[in-house]
């Protein structure tokens, strides 16, 4: 599932709208593809949110095409505290994954999973943080 994976999932405070993506500096080397899902579930982890890969269940958010794997993965995988020499210490783990694209149609993504001990609470169970955070 490895190989070259081109595109990058983003379901929480990455995505567009959120002040983080702007204060990121990402865009230039993201081009927008639409609306995905993956297989997982979503964790209130305080002021942003944190998936845990699960086949019984969906996770909303947007999907990417990566412009420039070596300054989006240096930028994002700071925020994300992943670290690729040392994965298991950081808060998430950078891993591929199937996305379901709007229209059905499916891609490998790169996507960040919880890495650290879940809360006893705050699962979001609609999978999708958008609508959460608009509650």
């Amino acid at each position: 599932m490895q190989g070259k994976i081109d595109h990058i999932f983003f379901y929480g405070t990455l995505m567009r709208t959120f002040p983080l993506r702007a204060r990121a500096g990402i865009d230039d080397w993201l081009e927008y593809v639409g609306s995905g899902r993956v297989a997982g579930v979503l964790f209130d982890l305080g002021s942003y949110p944190g998936l845990v890969v699960d086949s019984d269940s969906e996770v909303c958010g947007e999907v990417y095409r990566i412009l420039d794997p070596f300054k989006l993965f240096d930028r994002v995988d700071t925020i994300e505290d992943y670290c690729a020499t040392a994965p298991s210490e950081g808060e998430y783990v950078r891993q591929s994954m199937n996305a379901i694209l709007e229209g059905g149609r499916t891609t490998i993504v790169w996507g960040y999973v919880y890495n650290q001990r879940l809360p006893s609470f705050g699962r979001i169970e609609c999978g999708d943080y958008r609508h959460y955070v608009k509650r």
